[in-house]
């Protein structure tokens, strides 16, 4: 598995998207995850890279957690 790096995260509008995997990450109204898109999380993609979905869901709720005031 691929490590996954919060540098690879970035915000799209209320989004915030694993940017090889293009998986989305959607917040609630009280900045919670609400709904997960995987993209391409959990594939092998051309470049051999592969993310463990459960890594990202965790890196992304950190990246969320401190952005919410």
């Amino acid at each position: 598995m691929t490590k996954v790096l919060e540098r690879n995260f970035e915000w799209q509008d209320h989004k915030l998207v694993h940017v090889p995997t293009q998986a989305t990450f959607e917040l609630g109204l009280h900045g919670e995850t609400c709904c997960v898109s995987w993209g391409q999380a959990g594939d092998v993609l051309n470049d051999w890279r592969d993310y463990d979905r459960d890594e990202l869901i965790a890196a992304a709720r950190r990246i969320i957690l401190a952005a919410v005031p």
